[in-house]
């Protein structure tokens, strides 16, 4: 992680409404924020504050979309100090699932995946809660199953509404039309943390936009209010995406999504082809100069020449219920189509062709923003660790 991200804390005024993109839903709106939401809320507040174009950002022939370079992480539940993330869907209590080997009969298993995923204990409908801390988090990357979680009513409360529908023609109630609408609450320990960088031709412009103190910011729907203010910190203290929690050094790689992840075939990440084979490129040589260039054309094909194609494929996935996103697009005025996201917990297992392998793929699932859609805003950012499969003929009957 670099030193031009920013921690921003989000404090509510009041109750917050987030709905999610399910098209029967009339007042459900107690759903905690998605990545998209943060990171709108932050560069509409950056339109307030320069309306017009400033100097320093890049002009362009064709209608000029502000503000590019803006990236995000979060947001994040921030609890006394404490950052958290969603649970891995591997870690059960009592154990870490992880893909069986030699199990016997067929299966109907998709043909990018070779292994189901289990765990040696007794079967139970039991879960762990859905938040975990990122010093937790740690732990479960090295192997430690013994965690405590959180569950959602220990961040914030659900409290609901009533409301009436409006009449858009003549602006009065409709009869007999009445809803109830819920919020969320934060406890008065828990904060919302975004981590957030926009360089524009060497200016920092999260610097710049908090250089006179706090800020208020419209944030989620019916046009809550947050106040937000910049934090200095250490991001060596910190367990996150835009730098390896721990080394990795193994050709069997699990990587786990700290955010959603949108792709265009469902739950199968845009790297992988049908049959689970990785498609991503490493250096096989030094890598060409861009300055030797004079097009980014030429420059790929060059960029091309001197790579290969990582040797790994995908083994094995726990993923769980997809959960459905849509906003509104504020430059053309229309609603964003509906995403079907692969929830943030969700877990990939990969095995390398060797250990040098499987170390190249983890820096890549680690440092990158893996998500075919939205990755500027936060999607598709996770870390990565080792795993072991497990014997079938060797588990708890």
């Amino acid at each position: 992680m670099t030193n031009m991200y920013h921690k921003l804390i989000f404090e509510p005024r009041d109750l917050l409404y987030f709905r999610d993109g399910r098209p029967v839903n009339s007042g459900y709106g107690a759903n905690w924020p998605m990545p998209q939401t943060a990171y709108s809320a932050l560069r509409q507040a950056f339109h307030r504050c320069w309306p017009e174009q400033q100097p320093q950002e890049p002009v362009t022939g064709r209608k000029q979309y502000r503000f590019q370079t803006l990236k995000t992480f979060g947001p994040l539940p921030c609890k006394d100090g404490e950052l958290y993330v969603p649970t891995p869907a591997d870690l059960k209590p009592g154990a870490i699932m992880a893909p069986l080997i030699n199990v016997p009969g067929e299966s109907n298993l998709p043909k990018s995946v070779r292994y189901p995923v289990g765990a040696d204990i007794q079967a139970s409908k039991e879960t762990c809660n859905p938040w975990i801390s990122l010093s937790e988090l740690n732990r479960y990357l090295n192997g430690e199953h013994r965690l405590t979680t959180l569950r959602n009513s220990e961040l914030y409360e659900i409290e609901e509404r009533p409301g009436i529908e409006i009449d858009p023609e003549t602006h009065s109630a409709v009869d007999q039309k009445f809803f109830l609408a819920s919020y969320l609450r934060l406890h008065e320990d828990v904060n919302i943390c975004l981590f957030a960088e926009c360089m524009s031709d060497g200016t920092d412009l999260i610097e710049a936009f908090y250089s006179s103190g706090e800020k208020q910011l419209v944030f989620g729907g019916q046009r809550g209010v947050v106040h937000s203010r910049a934090e200095k910190f250490d991001p060596q203290h910190l367990l996150l995406p835009m730098q390896c929690g721990i080394p990795v050094k193994s050709k069997l790689i699990k990587w786990v999504l700290l955010s959603p992840a949108a792709y265009s075939r469902g739950w199968l990440p845009h790297f992988l082809d049908e049959n689970g084979n990785v498609m991503l490129n490493v250096p096989a040589g030094t890598p060409p100069e861009r300055k030797q260039y004079s097009t980014r054309k030429a420059y790929r094909e060059a960029l091309s020449r001197s790579s290969r194609r990582l040797n790994a494929r995908l083994v094995a996935a726990s993923i769980p219920k997809h959960s459905s996103y849509s906003g509104w697009n504020q430059e053309k005025g229309q609603p964003e189509r509906t995403l079907n996201l692969v929830p943030p917990g969700s877990v990939f297992y990969f095995e390398a062709e060797n250990e040098n392998e499987g170390m190249l793929l983890a820096n890549l699932l680690t440092h990158g923003r893996n998500s075919e859609f939205l990755g500027n805003q936060g999607f598709g950012m996770g870390v990565c660790t080792s795993f072991n499969y497990l014997d079938f003929n060797t588990l708890i009957k």
